[in-house]
């Protein structure tokens, strides 16, 4: 099973993977705990995590942290393993400080272009096959 640390997470995110542990880390603590509790509530097991991915298998930036260059990152990139896969939510830049550093890990990486080119494609099949009002 999986070890995943998310640095902010919507429920939705956290059901879909199967994990056998998943910690959540954001520096807004209110907003984390309102995010593990959210989870909790769907019968997710959760806890509080840290800016360290040590020995985790997924590791997702899904805060605003990295979309300017002087951005304090939200995981310490330097921490991940060379299996771990990174993903971050940002678009712009395309490869954030936290995806580089990643890669030079030996970490596989995805995009925040691509997890919303992902999302989009889902959204419009859902939209689409709404009833009209």
């Amino acid at each position: 099973m999986l070890r995943n640390m998310i640095s902010v997470v919507t429920r939705r995110t956290a059901m879909m993977f199967g994990t056998a542990e998943l910690a959540v880390h954001d520096a807004m603590t209110d907003r984390r705990n309102n995010r593990i509790a959210r989870i909790r509530e769907l019968g997710g097991s959760v806890r509080v995590g840290s800016p360290d991915p040590a020995g985790f298998d997924l590791a997702i930036n899904a805060t605003p942290s990295g979309m300017k260059p002087d951005d304090l990152m939200s995981i310490d990139a330097a921490r991940l393993g060379p299996g771990a896969f990174a993903a971050d939510v940002i678009t712009a830049p395309a490869r954030t400080k936290f995806l580089e550093m990643a890669a030079a890990r030996g970490c596989r990486t995805m995009p925040g272009t691509a997890m919303f080119a992902a999302q989009a494609d889902f959204v419009a099949g859902f939209l689409l096959s709404a009833p009209c009002l």
